[in-house]
């Protein structure tokens, strides 16, 4: 009941994908591998001829599929009379696991640019519906963010799609192509604006109306710090380094001491010689309104975002903020998980139910956030849902500060007398 044919335990044999063990994946030296099955039998068939013509005697009940052209040995270890293995390498006679053999003949090929921007674009294209990898399956791939290096224009589009796919993930464009030369403050706002039309095109919630929110746009570009890179890079490169350090941590838990939308937290490290670190209150406000994000001279040294905000076009709504974005997105994946914990229960009545979801979702969200937010569970059932019998609603209510970006500030001055007075 062993397991031996080549094409089934070539792969598996040097690596481990068993998620089941809580250990991270081994991944092997090849990721598939095709077997010439045809080929492979007419071979056998050919060695068990030569072989059965120098010894009949013990041979001669033997089928091709049990010759075994890795040892040259009968199963008692016997070698065979006519089949001899050899190697090019000396002493690498037969295959085993103690000696060394590599493939060749092949090449590593390239992956150009281009190649690369032609693989990403066809993923975006039609890797969500592909029935062997989908990346519509939010249990396999919980990824949350999609982050836009320089890609062409052409390729920024497709990025989008994935707003239409899955709701729980959000994607980060750049004005920066890379390749192009950089762009002054009119063309950042122009080329900010179409990336927002074409995020706009991917709403929210058609049931409410709710227009996009899970995008954000970030402007300009700079060199990489201790790096011999010199070509210059989107800074969407630092602003993907601080989410991650806030939010990627493997508890699921935000690190209080490292929010990006508090000093210092929010000045850029990872490049220098940025683009457009000024730009007239005129042109603040016109890119403030085309959703984009960018980095502002915090002193002669330094310099820093004024403020993260989204593609959501409404400034009073805590959704016009990336770390609210980010904690909604999260709030999406809570649902899936409270969905897969509760579906297919019989045993619950109406309120021991409610009263599970929304323990669940408590479960789910309790410390995970900084402080930031306040999560409370509504779990219910409408008329329609009571007539079905077999759904159930919920709304998952988050209360959350609005991000501070605009500040008036003026100076009084008052004689001694006054403030002893």
């Amino acid at each position: 009941d062993i397991q031996r044919s080549w094409d089934k335990v070539l792969v598996d044999a040097y690596q481990n994908m068993d998620a089941s063990t809580g250990l991270p994946p081994k991944y092997g030296p090849v990721g598939k591998v095709h077997f010439y099955e045809e080929t492979y039998n007419a071979l056998m068939a050919l060695l068990l001829s030569a072989e059965q013509n120098a010894d009949n005697l013990v041979s001669g009940n033997m089928v091709p599929d049990q010759v075994n052209p890795v040892s040259a040995m009968y199963n008692d270890g016997v070698p065979y009379h006519a089949i001899e293995v050899m190697s090019e390498q000396p002493g690498n006679i037969t295959l085993g696991e103690k000696l060394n053999h590599f493939f060749i003949g092949g090449e590593d090929g390239t992956l150009s640019v281009e190649k690369y921007e032609e693989g990403v674009a066809r993923i975006m294209q039609s890797g969500y519906q592909d029935p062997m990898d989908p990346l519509e399956n939010m249990a396999t791939h919980p990824f949350s963010m999609i982050w836009d290096c320089g890609f062409t224009i052409d390729t920024k589009k497709e990025l989008c799609r994935v707003l239409g796919h899955r709701k729980d993930v959000g994607v980060v464009l750049s004005t920066h192509v890379d390749g192009e030369e950089s762009l002054n403050w009119v063309e950042e706002e122009a080329l900010g604006n179409q990336l927002k039309n074409i995020m706009a095109a991917y709403p929210e919630s058609t049931y409410y109306g709710t227009p996009v929110a899970r995008g954000v746009v970030v402007a300009g570009s700079g060199t990489y710090s201790g790096s011999s890179w010199t070509r210059p890079i989107s800074v969407t490169l630092d602003l993907a380094d601080k989410v991650a350090r806030f939010a990627g941590a493997g508890d699921g838990k935000f690190k209080a001491d490292l929010g990006f939308d508090v000093p210092p937290n929010n000045q850029i490290t990872l490049l220098r010689d940025l683009t457009n670190t000024y730009k007239p209150v005129t042109q603040r406000i016109k890119d403030w309104d085309a959703g984009l994000v960018w980095a502002q001279s915090y002193d002669r040294r330094s310099n820093f975002y004024p403020g993260i905000q989204t593609v959501y076009n409404d400034d009073t709504s805590i959704m016009n903020s990336m770390i609210n974005m980010i904690i909604e997105m999260e709030l999406q994946k809570v649902c899936f998980r409270v969905w897969r914990d509760l579906s297919g229960n019989s045993k619950l009545t109406t309120e021991q139910f409610i009263e599970r979801s929304d323990r669940l979702i408590e479960r789910n969200t309790v410390g995970r956030f900084d402080d930031r937010v306040t999560i409370i569970p509504e779990t219910y059932f409408t008329e329609g849902d009571e007539a079905r019998g077999y759904s159930w609603s919920c709304k998952i209510h988050m209360y959350g500060a609005n991000m501070m970006t605009v500040g008036t500030f003026t100076v009084v001055s008052h004689r001694n007398e006054d403030l002893t007075a």
